[in-house]
């Protein structure tokens, strides 16, 4: 019988002990080793490539509808008037020179008194008798309200020399004008002739 040396023992009892280290070294290190370690390795790179993805995709804004513009308000009859401009009543004569008709005219804002007279005139006016200017005096104190007139130079006829139904036209529609408009407070009316007055 032939006998081992205890020291061959030790040697070869020491090299199976390191073997079996590094090979459970090697088993335990190896790539997908592990089940719960890989599977947590395979969610995190899972998340990370769908949060990668979801973060390059762009989300374009939903387009807004035109908008048409709104057509201006319709303008009433109110603003679309004349704001320079005032309603007064004039007085015209009828045919027969017996009443004096009302008719409502727009005359100028600032000077409504003056331009109410004017038109008066104008419709008194003819061929050979023809008011060239006229001035209008108003005294506030006392309501009387002095209409000085003067005739185009050459002019055949004179205030003197109106008939009753042309007296009536010019200065009856004259007068009643100018004291009917309550809101310029006239109670009476003279005429003068370049400053003289008329007596009619």
């Amino acid at each position: 019988m032939q006998l081992i040396p205890s020291n061959c023992i030790l040697k070869n009892y020491t090299a199976t002990l390191l073997a079996a280290f590094i090979l459970i070294l090697v088993t335990g290190c190896a790539p997908g080793g592990g089940g719960e370690g890989g599977s947590r390795g395979a969610e995190e790179q899972g998340s990370r490539g769908a949060g990668e993805q979801g973060s390059s995709q762009t989300v374009s804004p939903s387009p807004r509808p035109p908008v048409s513009p709104s057509p201006p308000p319709p303008v009433s009859p109110s603003t679309a008037s004349n704001p320079q401009t005032v309603t007064v009543t004039i007085y015209k004569p009828d045919p027969l020179c017996q009443e004096l008709i009302p008719e409502q005219v727009a005359v100028s804002a600032e000077q409504p008194i003056e331009a109410a007279v004017g038109k008066v005139l104008e419709a008194r006016n003819s061929a050979d008798f023809t008011v060239a200017g006229y001035r209008i005096n108003i005294n506030p104190s006392t309501g009387v309200a002095t209409v000085d007139m003067r005739l185009t130079p050459g002019s055949q006829r004179r205030f003197v020399s109106m008939s009753s139904c042309e007296q009536f036209s010019l200065f009856g529609s004259l007068r009643r004008t100018l004291i009917e408009n309550r809101q310029w407070g006239i109670e009476e009316v003279r005429f003068t002739d370049r400053g003289e007055e008329i007596i009619l």
